[in-house]
């Protein structure tokens, strides 16, 4: 069975497009549909790609926008506890 059609279905759907195409148009008929299949994955495939992309983007941008944030903090404290040793000192 191929996905929800099954053999049965298939030979019928080949037979009535003998019938309508012809045996000379079938090869003709094979080949463009085979040629849009592989055109439809390459771009699926290239999609997929700059989707994974951009979430990779976000996900580095993330992580360094936290690691800025905790540079920042860390930053923040060490003047804190230099302005408060100070204080103390004076």
């Amino acid at each position: 069975m191929i996905g929800s059609i099954g053999w049965m279905e298939l030979a019928i759907i080949l037979i009535i497009a003998l019938l309508v195409v012809g045996p000379r148009g079938l090869p003709k008929l094979g080949r463009s549909i085979g040629k849009a299949l592989r055109e439809f994955k390459k771009e699926a495939s290239e999609l997929k790609e700059a989707v994974e992309f951009e979430i990779d983007e976000e996900d580095r941008k993330e992580k360094e926008e936290r690691r800025r944030k905790r540079r920042a903090k860390r930053e923040n404290t060490e003047k804190t506890e230099k302005s408060e040793q100070k204080a103390a000192a004076e």
